[in-house]
């Protein structure tokens, strides 16, 4: 039992070093992969602690924390970009206010799926046959969510 403890004490040490080496090398964020294809980011400036016991792995910050069973998790990573940052410009236009989130110029039939940080679906969508969808946040609490459509996404805060 005190090997246990003790290893684990070791091998969350290592993971802090990590983080704190990484972050100096110009690496912003913690990225899990899951094995359903979410992923979820953490930016280093949040501080994430992260905590593994027998079964789970978990990650803390002030605004968020997941903790799921080590076995969903496909692998985690340390680095200086996100796909969400990898954006390419679409030739739909949106607009996002407290409210609603407004989409022009999509394909008749598209859908529009909105995720909260921690991969849950909160929000979806699906175009008209105008080329338009207005998707309701107003429900939505406080935080950082992602929106994809077709092949693109982009992020936004919720006030």
């Amino acid at each position: 039992m005190k090997r246990n403890k003790f290893f684990r004490k070791l091998a969350i040490t290592a993971i802090l070093a990590i983080v704190s080496f990484q972050a100096d090398a110009g690496v912003k964020y913690l990225v899990v992969n899951f094995n359903d294809g979410v992923q979820v980011v953490f930016p280093l400036a949040d501080n994430p602690v992260i905590r593994n016991s027998a079964d789970k792995f978990t990650v803390e910050t002030d605004a968020e924390t997941i903790s799921v069973l080590i076995s969903e998790i496909r692998n985690y990573e340390f680095s200086d970009t996100t796909a969400v940052n990898k954006i390419t410009e679409a030739e739909a236009t949106y607009s996002v206010t407290p409210y609603f989130i407004a989409f022009e110029g999509l394909a008749p039939g598209t859908q529009v799926d909105v995720y909260a940080m921690d991969g849950r679906k909160c929000a979806t969508g699906i175009s008209e046959a105008n080329c338009s969808t207005r998707i309701d946040i107003s429900a939505l609490t406080s935080g950082v969510y992602v929106v994809t459509y077709a092949s693109h996404s982009f992020k936004f805060v919720k006030k």
